[in-house]
């Protein structure tokens, strides 16, 4: 089996992973956020004064290629004072498996509204031909922009002043509806769009999700908050495997992790212990690595592999996961992993 191991990392392989949706959640804003106004804890807009928070809720259907995003405008309210309205939505796609990205619905809790946002999407970040970018954050692959008056945006439905005319924005949470394509691939999960970062140039901070805020506080300030990211490890297989067929495993995480990914033929989990308890990581030991990196910039490396023409391969189930070391903290975690299966 080790020989057949051997194979797979060097060839490739057809998927049989459990399909279905998966769910995740992004927090933004709060204590240990950041904000593209300065270094406060918790951030605030450019007011110095003004907190904005917000919830993005991600679901993703491997088998129909939807992703569901529902935004909640959480900002503390303040009675009598203007809370914020989010107004720009900025969020990255996996690598490699995603290269398009078509709005196909906005609504509404209340249903039947039309929140007036646009998507801006760009395939390819490291082109140097960057429009969505959020400021301080870097380049992001996917934008929300609203197309109503300014200043316009979701509004917390708790908040009792809103400093925009009526009509200028929708009450929240807003679900936005989208179909993603591209090649075939496995490992694919709400986590791989929530958890993808964002690149340098331009910015200072790859992260993950942010919003931009506006007409906050007493002085309708402005600012765009995101959350303090891990590692955020990814990993997923790109690739309609067949004989002599290439695939591609990518392997993704914030700038300067430390990590592995390793294929086993065993499930697993390994269990590590850590200076804050043990990881659990889904495959099984021995293991062989496919890709041992430290995470440049672009915060994705991908390997590709070729099925070899060999029947002894076929039928052989194999488990794929990542780990990663934080540079600074020294924090080690692991991603979702996933499965695959040789096929004729």
């Amino acid at each position: 089996m080790r020989k057949v191991m051997a194979v797979f990392v060097g060839g490739a392989l057809a998927t049989v992973a459990s399909a279905g949706v998966t769910t995740t959640t992004k927090s933004i804003g709060g204590p240990g956020g950041l904000s593209s106004c300065g270094t406060t804890n918790p951030p605030t807009l450019c007011d110095g004064v003004t907190q904005a928070t917000a919830t993005f809720d991600f679901a993703y259907d491997d088998v129909t290629k939807i992703l569901t995003l529902t935004v909640t405008n959480t900002s503390p309210v303040t009675a009598g004072v203007p809370n914020p309205l989010l107004a720009e939505i900025y969020f990255n796609v996996p690598a490699f498996a995603t290269v398009g990205l078509t709005l196909l619905d906005q609504t509404t809790e209340g249903g039947g509204v039309d929140p007036g946002f646009s998507l801006g999407f760009d395939p390819d970040l490291n082109d140097g031909q960057n429009d969505n970018t959020a400021p301080g954050f870097c380049a992001f692959n996917s934008k929300l922009d609203h197309l109503a008056e300014t200043p316009g945006g979701i509004a917390n439905a708790l908040a009792d002043t809103i400093d925009s005319p009526a009509g200028t924005y929708v009450v929240g949470p807003v679900t936005f509806t989208f179909q993603a394509g591209g090649p075939p691939a496995t490992g694919v999960g709400a986590g791989s769009y929530s958890s993808s970062f964002s690149h340098i140039p331009p910015g200072n901070f790859n992260v993950n999700v942010v919003g931009k805020f506006k007409a906050g506080g007493l002085s309708s300030a402005s600012g765009s908050m995101s959350v303090t990211p891990g590692c955020e490890p990814g990993n997923w297989m790109v690739g309609t495997p067949c004989l002599g067929c290439p695939v591609q495993f990518v392997m993704c995480g914030g700038t300067g992790c430390f990590g592995c990914l390793a294929i086993s033929t065993s499930p697993g989990p390994t269990v590590i212990p850590t200076p804050t308890g043990f990881l659990s990581i889904p495959i099984g030991m021995p293991a062989v690595p496919i890709l041992i990196a430290t995470l440049p910039p672009a915060t994705c490396i991908s390997a590709t592999a070729t099925v070899p023409n060999d029947p002894a391969v076929i039928g052989g189930t194999f488990y794929v996961a990542n780990a990663l070391l934080h540079p600074v903290t020294g924090e080690l975690t692991s991603a979702d992993g996933f499965s695959v299966t040789i096929v004729p």
